[in-house]
């Protein structure tokens, strides 16, 4: 049976999905086919944008590539100050404007045009002034008369793409993007003979001009109608005063967004020179596109959800978690690929662009999250919020641009882009109230059925399901839901009653001390984590328990869970006699549906075989522990279990301890617990300095990751359960361990040694000895003294007194590879970590023969 649920997992399922029921969802949702259609446009002007700057780079001078593609910029920049930002208005309001629908966008293209003729006449005058570079749209009275038409014509091409996704009429939009597309590139080459300095910008501007016509011919006589027939306003129509307030913050927002990207190449150009600006735009151009994506994918969820904001939160989660399935991708591939990409344009291009270009593709993923607030709070006509972000963005590309252009050239304003997305996005993702609606708790609500293969159906019948962000304490009391599996009802609980945990915790003879309600407490305690623990009674009246806690503070869908946390021991299902493969099953397919970003399961060693046979759908981290198995008494395990040679080695270290003076003291008190902490940052400072790392700096990641409150948490929780032994010599602690109980198990918590102590009296091995005779004297069967993470000597030691090593994997359930990720960091780290030891130790080496 559990096999059969193995092959058709769930979690393949949802992960890969069939591509028939995948492409069914995308386009099924309009949110997402409106979206997919804008990001079609942007694609394939992006695509055939790339073959243009191709052809240019080909048919002209660097020089003339970076002063036209400047030029450009600024009509974008003009062009994007001309329309007030009124593109996003008109994507926030005509879904609802009814019949001021033609009004509204007649007075949009009216305004900025008259707007965009002063501007661009006032830029003319002043381009000797601002930026002699760009004295060739000057050069003439046609040209500069052409500059300033083009500025107009390039308002209204802006304007009618969110004219078209107001009025719902977005597929629209790629077709005349790719026509303007393909008429730039055809203009291109005839003009590289007729006008051999201002090509490239005529070729643009005229390809808008030519586009302009027939588009608008079609937002005004089929789209708008059509969407007057089948789209009655379903709000009020907006009012002058509600347009004029959305419309002054968003226009300043939009500004920033301009100065963050359409004026950089005015820096580059003026500190570096035209050939740098045009190796910087052929790099951008490219970056830019993936930019492009959220961008499109939010003015998609600005339309959806302007009049209904009832599911505002939903549609911005998953329109994040449909993007990164398609940025993720997209991004590495442009990482690899940088360099034969760049061989397109030239090789010049490729030997100066590809660090610039990686930089900017790596920074479409930050954007996702900025973009996607800034869409959200758009549609809330939170347009402060709107603003903050953009001058936070602003503000950050322009300071470090300044200030990294000097050393790194184009690569420092790269750099400088990719800081600014990260740290605003990191801000976004650690305050997620500021700009997500809060969540309504529903109860009582149907949830469609999932399946898990062709005769078997995992179907949620009702649900009270709470909000993950909100703990236990909070509700009236634990949320219930039904599951069918196998035919059978099953019904699920979260969080578990601790009655009930504790009744299932003293029948599971497997049950270790991390294992118990009063461990959860003390995860839970320090508000980074909250109870997710969730109990399935089976047919028959049998119970599981799901030992899991939640991360606190991040949204449903960007929620990590785990069982338990980094640090925190192992966790797993507990069940009256131990539970069985096909129960793990059910757990491991709900536990595969669930909408958290990422569940870790690290289980008990004993339950180790068990987990391997019902999981198929999550991702394994192989790891070991060791564990010693006890007897009647410690004299007998000691006897047993032990060498000779061992025993004898001890023997002698107690003897030279109690000679150097060296007092062992155990108990539970404030006094050892703070003795234990600080042999702990001494250990911290050791292993810093080893590896060539700050010692403020080790001891501050040391504090973060296990501060002393976690600590005095479990010793005040566990009392007596929680023993601390404490070796002092001459009036300091030099080696410390910790050993907590639950039922008839033990287990060896941590344990640090001040290595400056000669190591003759072995006070690490005198300690984890002490542990097992007091796990035998209080009736333990077994210690588990946990894993070495590669630390041969330390799995020697253990080996000596007695464990043995067990293979006990961690199972990650993702709807994104972390645990893939996770591991390579964490190999790659102690890697390097191992190479720097070792220099460290041969450079030692080394000195002291020297000497």
């Amino acid at each position: 049976m559990p096999e059969r649920i193995a092959r058709n997992g769930v979690f393949r399922r949802r992960w890969w999905g069939s591509p028939s029921r995948s492409l069914a969802g995308v386009f099924g949702d309009p949110m997402l086919r409106n979206g997919h259609a804008l990001i079609a446009s942007a694609s394939m002007t992006q695509f055939v944008g790339v073959l243009y700057w191709i052809f240019a780079a080909r048919l002209y001078p660097v020089a003339v590539v970076g002063r036209n593609s400047a030029a450009i910029y600024i009509m974008l920049f003009l062009s994007g100050i001309a329309e007030l930002n009124m593109m996003s208005t008109l994507v926030r309001f005509l879904p609802m404007s009814g019949r001021r629908t033609v009004r509204i966008i007649a007075g949009a293209y009216i305004t900025s045009g008259a707007i965009a003729a002063l501007i661009s006449s006032v830029f003319l005058y002043l381009i000797p002034h601002l930026e002699p570079q760009l004295g060739f749209l000057r050069s003439g009275t046609y040209m500069a008369l052409w500059f300033v038409f083009s500025i107009i014509m390039s308002t209204i091409f802006v304007l009618q793409d969110s004219a078209l996704t107001g009025v719902r009429a977005a597929p629209f939009v790629p077709v005349e993007n790719g026509i303007f597309s393909l008429l730039k590139l055809v203009l291109m080459v005839p003009f590289a003979g007729l006008l051999p300095m201002a090509g490239i910008y005529v070729s643009w501007t005229a390809a808008i001009v030519i586009t302009v016509i027939p588009t608008n011919a079609y937002l005004f006589g089929r789209a708008i109608p059509r969407h007057l027939r089948s789209s009655p306003a379903v709000s009020p129509e907006p009012k002058f005063g509600e347009i004029r307030s959305f419309l002054i913050p968003d226009s300043l927002a939009a500004f920033f967004l301009l100065a963050s990207t359409a004026l950089l190449p005015l820096l580059i150009i003026s500190r570096l020179g035209p050939a740098a600006a045009g190796h910087y735009a052929l790099a951008w151009v490219i970056g830019y596109s993936l930019f492009l994506v959220s961008m499109n994918m939010g003015s998609s969820l600005v339309v959806e959800t302007a009049a209904d904001q009832s599911r505002l939160r939903q549609r911005a989660f998953r329109s994040m978690t449909h993007l990164a399935k398609l940025l993720v991708p997209l991004v590495i591939l442009i990482i690899v690929a940088a360099p034969y990409l760049l061989l397109l344009f030239g090789r010049g291009y490729a030997r100066t662009d590809v660090t610039p270009l990686r930089l900017l593709a790596l920074a479409a993923l930050p954007t996702l999250i900025t973009n996607t607030a800034i869409s959200v709070t758009r549609s809330q006509r939170r347009m402060r919020m709107v603003l903050g972000i953009q001058i936070s963005i602003c503000t950050l590309a322009w300071l470090l641009s300044v200030v990294l252009i000097g050393r790194l050239g184009i690569t420092g304003v790269a750099t400088a882009w990719l800081i600014a997305q990260t740290v605003t996005a990191l801000a976004l993702t650690a305050r997620p109230g500021l700009w997500l609606p809060p969540r309504h708790h529903v109860r009582g609500r149907t949830i469609p059925a999932y399946h898990d293969g062709p005769d078997r159906q995992v179907q949620p019948v009702s649900t009270a399901r709470r909000d993950p962000l909100v703990t236990s304490e909070k509700l009236a009391g634990p949320a219930e839901r039904d599951m069918r599996w196998n035919g059978h009802p099953v019904r699920v609980t979260a969080p578990v009653p601790t009655e009930v945990w504790h009744t299932v915790a003293s029948t599971d003879p497997s049950a270790t001390p991390f294992q118990w309600p009063i461990w959860r407490d003390c995860i839970c305690s320090g508000g980074d984590w909250e109870d997710a623990s969730r109990l399935y009674e089976l047919p028959g009246g049998r119970q599981l328990v799901l030992m899991l806690a939640r991360r606190t503070g991040w949204p449903e869908r960007l929620a990590m869970e785990a069982s338990w946390p980094y640090r925190w021991g192992s966790g797993g299902v507990l069940a009256p006699g131990g539970a069985q493969p096909d129960e793990l099953a059910l757990v491991s397919t709900d536990l595969a549906a669930n909408r958290a970003i990422s569940v870790s399961v690290r289980p008990e060693f004993s339950a180790a075989s068990a987990w391997l046979k019902a999981n198929d759908g999550a991702y394994p981290i192989a790891r070991t522990i060791h564990v010693a198995h006890l007897g009647t008494s410690f004299e007998d395990f000691w006897a047993s279990s032990v060498s000779t040679r061992t025993r004898s080695n001890i023997r002698a270290a107690r003897r030279q301890i109690e000679q150097a003076g060296i007092v062992i003291t155990s108990g539970n008190s404030p006094e050892l617990l703070q003795d234990f902490y600080e042999t702990y940052l001494r250990w911290i400072d050791w292993r810093g300095k080893q590896r060539k790392m700050p010692a403020s700096l080790a001891r501050w990641q040391a504090q973060r990751i296990e501060p002393f409150l976690k600590f005095k948490t479990v010793a005040s929780r566990l009392g007596k359960d929680c023993r601390i032994w404490v070796a002092s010599w001459e009036g300091r602690p030099v080696s410390t361990a910790i050993s907590l109980y639950g039922g008839d198990t033990a287990v060896g918590w941590r344990q640090h040694t001040d290595l400056s102590v000669p190591s003759r009296f072995r006070l690490s091995e005198v300690l984890i000895a002490e542990g097992i005779r007091h796990a035998c004297e209080s009736g333990c069967r077994y210690i588990e003294l946990g894993e070495t993470f590669g630390n041969a000597s330390l799995e020697t030691i253990k080996e000596r007194l007695g464990a043995r090593k067990y293979p006990c994997a961690e199972y990650r359930f993702e709807h994104l590879p972390l645990g893939r990720g996770w591991l390579a960091y964490h190999t790659i780290r102690r890697r390097a970590e191992s190479w720097i030891v070792a220099r460290t130790q041969n450079g030692n080496h080394s000195a002291g023969r020297r000497s």
